[in-house]
């Protein structure tokens, strides 16, 4: 029987398994898996509410886009049907369509500026000029801008809950 005995420790070597440490380290893996699944889960669901977000203001910004092209469109319309003199004559030939299209437009030397509001944070701006002898409109600069400017006269600016002093 002794015998026996010493062929088991020399095929099987002298130890015995012990699955305890096993299972630990299987456990620590499989949470450590769970925490990296969780964490990845929600960066794709942040991912998906920001590309969400930017494709409502890109819809935005063209709807604005099509409004203004409306108004352009306008522009052309009463340059070639009624030979206006004044760019006040013009902003009166179209001033249905810019009431229809929510546009609010101002003269300003020599050029009108026509603004449609985006969203609550940015307006659309178009400044044009017209040549009234050739029956023609320029478009000098075509921009989205802040809808309005802070106000920091008080030299403090609210951020979150907290306050910076910009003195």
């Amino acid at each position: 029987m002794k015998k026996l005995e010493s062929k088991k420790v020399k095929k099987y070597g002298n130890y015995k398994m012990n699955i305890s440490g096993a299972i630990i380290v299987l456990a620590l893996v499989a949470a450590i898996l769970s925490v990296f699944a969780v964490l990845s889960a929600k960066n794709a669901y942040r991912e998906m509410k920001l590309a969400e977000n930017a494709d409502q203001r890109i819809k935005d910004y063209y709807t604005a886009d099509t409004k203004m092209g409306f108004v352009f469109n306008a522009i052309d319309d009463a340059l070639a049907q009624n030979s206006p003199k004044s760019l006040n004559e013009i902003n009166t030939l179209i001033a249905e369509e810019l009431k229809n299209e929510g546009v609010e437009s101002f003269i300003k030397e020599e050029e009108m500026i026509f603004t449609i509001a985006i969203d609550e944070n940015r307006k659309l701006e178009a400044c044009v000029s017209l040549d009234f002898s050739n029956k023609e409109m320029r478009v000098l600069s075509y921009k989205a801008i802040p809808a309005s400017e802070g106000d920091y006269s008080s030299g403090m600016i609210d951020i979150w809950d907290g306050v910076i002093n910009i003195e």
